[in-house]
């Protein structure tokens, strides 16, 4: 029986990921990161894109083997993404449908399934993103997800967890979660989850560490 183990550095996290005041905290941190990424994300990805041209590298520090996906509905689920992307180009194949190198569709659906604003999956066939991505309520107060009020007044039941983002909460109202924000403590939960629900014979594990100084 094959297994996948996965360690999260907390600490990593939450300078990379998760945006939070008290980055040496114990407790669990949000990220914060919604529809607009921070500038140091955008200006990576601009660096992704002109390197596909073929144009000079800058050097970036990289993990080999790593997928290095652009932010998708949440930083979280981006993040846990690469790491699933990583696993299922190691002999796991069918953690992500297809190839995983590369940010295919299948990628996306993965990490966080559904449309986007300009393209939405029609009703009917709600996913990640219809149900709890939109109203896109970042920045801004947070609102209810739309599921829970479209159609009104009693809403409709949202779709079965089948990604990333929906595992880690992200975007999820009922969890005090704006637009593309996820919680630290949802990211081991959300890759067992993901990781059993695609194959569970692989008995997915995580250890989490949390800074002490």
């Amino acid at each position: 029986m094959k297994e996948v183990r996965i360690k999260l550095l907390i600490v990593f996290i939450a300078a990379v990921c998760f945006m939070a005041p008290g980055l040496y905290a114990a407790e669990p941190q949000q990220s914060t990161t919604g529809p607009t990424p921070p500038k140091a994300v955008l200006m990576r990805d601009a660096e992704k894109e002109f390197m596909l041209m073929g144009a000079p590298t800058v050097s970036p520090v990289t993990i080999s083997g790593v997928p290095d996906y652009i932010w998708r509905h949440g930083c979280g689920p981006t993040a846990l993404g690469n790491v699933v992307g990583y696993h299922d180009t190691q002999g796991y194949y069918d953690l992500i449908t297809g190839d995983a190198n590369t940010q295919t569709n299948d990628v996306n659906q993965a990490m966080a399934s559904g449309g986007d604003a300009g393209n939405p999956n029609p009703a009917g066939s709600e996913k990640h993103y219809e149900d709890y991505a939109r109203p896109e309520d970042d920045p801004g107060p947070l609102l209810p997800d739309d599921y829970l009020v479209n159609p009104p007044p009693t809403g409709r039941n949202p779709h079965a967890n089948d990604c990333i983002g929906d595992f880690m909460k992200t975007s999820q109202s009922n969890f005090n979660n704006n637009y593309g924000w996820s919680w630290s403590s949802d990211m081991g939960p959300a890759f067992t989850g993901y990781v059993n629900l695609r194959n569970a014979s692989y008995n997915p594990s995580y250890t989490e560490y949390s800074p002490i100084t």
